[in-house]
């Protein structure tokens, strides 16, 4: 299978980013688990996860100046300065599973 068909089968996956249960951390794992399996360059990663979040998780990134979506890096460090769990969410969390 070439790199386009496995990119565009993962952009085209279900396993989009849910803020209100999802872990990003562990999301985020995944998701470059997903992209070093299929052989992606680094450079489409960026452009990857946004396609895989919702519109107002993906506005994060759309905020932030060019050369900082350009990186993969800076990009996952934003997301897991927003999403870090706070003890009191992290209670809840356990307690509705």
């Amino acid at each position: 299978m070439r790199k386009g068909k496995i990119f565009v089968r993962f952009a085209s996956s279900d396993t989009k980013f849910d803020p209100k249960v999802g872990d990003i951390s562990l999301y985020l794992t995944l998701f470059e688990r997903q992209v070093k399996r299929a052989k992606v360059p680094e450079e489409l990663w960026v452009s990857l996860l946004i396609g895989l979040l919702p519109n107002d998780t993906a506005q994060i990134i759309a905020r932030e100046p060019e050369e900082v979506t350009e990186d993969y890096e800076q990009v996952k460090q934003i997301f897991l300065k927003r999403y870090k769990l706070s003890a009191g969410m992290f209670r809840q969390m356990f307690i509705q599973h």
